[in-house]
């Protein structure tokens, strides 16, 4: 297969599928005034289609937050937080285009019925896995996450309890970094599920240890709630 952007590797699953997933449906939550909590962070979805981009809001205050930009090909890791308290830190994810990491397609194929597998990985090279650490708007360091892939797993079927309808369709994306020039043995493993119509509902952190993911950090959002949040992002429009 050959590759959409010159700067990376994608594998995707056999000829054949008969439909898509739109990633951009199963990353966000439908626009119905509410958002999602549980044990852990709470989620509020928030679009900015005029700028091709969304929001995972992590908090009522309107930060932190995780901005994913979007287009007819890519989801892409674009800036995410240096820690809660602060929405001048962030750090801002360069890539191969200046849009962020590639994290998904954004349709990946599929055949319905068929059992959960790998539907598509894209490994990404040192040269677009840099990234700025920012301690205000304009001052930040530069530092690389070094070979880095991510993976769309699925689809399964998962009860997450809650308010959440049982036995639901679900697919994981996973985002590794600090891996091998082969793209194996990464040391840090984030784990997304993702529902459509309800998007990021678990988060689960891994890290490598003695050849073995060890979890080290989980969070799930299982109920929903009524209320929205505007974005708190004084560093960029």
């Amino acid at each position: 297969m050959k590759s959409i952007l010159l700067v990376l590797f994608l594998c995707g699953s056999s000829l054949g599928q008969t439909a898509t997933f739109d990633m951009l449906d199963w990353m966000t939550m439908d626009s119905f005034g509410s958002h999602t909590k549980g044990a852990g962070a709470a989620m509020w979805s928030v679009m900015d289609s005029a700028q091709n981009q969304f929001y995972w809001v992590k908090n009522a205050k309107g930060y932190p937050w995780d901005v994913k930009k979007y287009d007819a090909n890519f989801i892409y890791d674009s800036i995410t937080e240096v820690n809660w308290t602060d929405p001048h830190a962030f750090k801002k994810h360069i890539g191969p285009n200046g849009k962020g990491y590639p994290l998904t397609p954004r349709f990946v194929p599929y055949v319905p019925g068929a059992s959960p597998k790998n539907l598509w990985t894209i490994t990404i090279p040192p040269s677009s896995t840099n990234f700025e650490i920012h301690s205000s708007c304009s001052r930040y360091t530069k530092s690389n996450l070094g070979y880095a892939k991510t993976e769309v797993w699925g689809p399964f079927y998962e009860s997450l309890g809650g308010d959440l309808p049982p036995y639901t369709e679900t697919l994981h994306l996973n985002w590794l970094w600090s891996c091998d020039s082969s793209y194996n043995n990464c040391k840090t493993k984030e784990q997304f599920t993702l529902m459509k119509a309800y998007g990021n509902v678990k988060w689960n952190n891994y890290q490598l240890r003695n050849g073995k993911y060890v979890l080290l950090q989980s969070s799930i959002r299982n109920t929903v709630q009524s209320g929205t949040v505007t974005p708190v992002h004084p560093c960029w429009k």
